[in-house]
């Protein structure tokens, strides 16, 4: 952790080589390789980046928010035989689905959504939007006939 948010070259350099002397050499062996890569990691290289705060991977977030809310369902697994058996079954399920759901309409998922809430949509009520104005449409309520 100091070497991610270490804010000088000094301050680095010391995490460095306190990270170094560990006495476990297959995790010094493995901190060498990721410092190898540092100036994708560490703080202090990515300064320059524009990140508004924000220091983590945006695909790492989603991938968690659907893991969250459309595997888990927003359920808590209460041991870890079944948080294993929900993210092995349902997960899977859900990106075979959305796979196929993509090779098959071989279209962008913006327009798959686009489909989705089109069939939502009660018959005829495209016929109903009235233009009024120059961007104001008006349209009528399918529940309530007053507006």
């Amino acid at each position: 952790m100091q070497v991610m948010c270490a804010d000088s070259e000094e301050k680095l350099e010391g995490a460095i080589a306190q990270l170094l002397s560990q006495l476990h050499p297959a995790f010094v062996a493995r901190a060498e390789a990721f410092l190898q890569r540092q100036e994708e990691w560490v703080l202090l290289f990515r300064s320059s980046a524009t990140t508004r705060g924000h220091n983590t991977n945006n695909f790492a977030e989603a991938t968690i928010r659907v893991l969250k809310g459309i595997v888990l369902s927003r359920a808590e697994a209460f041991n870890v035989v079944a948080l294993v058996n929900a993210i092995a079954t349902v997960w899977e399920k859900y990106f075979e689905g959305r796979i196929l759901r993509h090779a098959y309409s071989r279209v962008a998922s913006h327009q798959l959504t686009y489909k989705r809430l089109w069939s939502r949509m009660p018959a005829g009520a495209a016929d109903s939007i009235k233009l009024l104005d120059n961007g104001l449409y008006a349209v009528s309520s399918p529940t309530n006939s007053a507006t």
